[in-house]
């Protein structure tokens, strides 16, 4: 993904074991960003399946793997607005990790490598 400069709204979402089922459900309904979070997070997991593939938590770098140390959730931001530059970040949390209440902020900072004027939205709060 190549950073660029246009300001750009995102949505975060921290998908668990327990909020993915819920995804799937709405996916097979036909709503088309849970299709894409599916994708993502099945993408996600593929990746980090990959024996070559070392992979660390967002926020403390913790070592996460598919066998010993899986993830606990994985951090989602997904574009409110998708066009044909827009960047999808996705990353595996900790177990640590994923009770953190800067979890967004630590989003930011990563989507912020990408896209300098990121804009961070969740359920009625914005980060800027």
């Amino acid at each position: 993904m190549q950073p660029h400069d246009s300001e750009e709204f995102y949505e975060f979402l921290l998908i668990t074991e327990r909020s993915y089922p819920h995804a799937v459900n709405a996916a097979n309904k036909g709503f088309e960003d849970a299709k894409l979070t599916v994708r993502l997070v099945q993408q996600t997991f593929t990746d980090l399946a990959k024996e070559s593939m070392h992979c660390l938590c967002l926020d403390c770098e913790t070592p996460v793997n598919t066998t010993t140390n899986k993830p606990k959730a994985i951090a989602l931001c997904l574009p409110m607005f998708p066009s044909g530059e827009s960047n999808v970040l996705s990353c595996v949390v900790c177990e640590r990790c994923a009770e953190r209440i800067d979890l967004m902020d630590r989003m930011l900072d990563s989507l912020r490598k990408m896209c300098p004027s990121a804009t961070l939205v969740e359920a009625a709060r914005t980060k800027q």
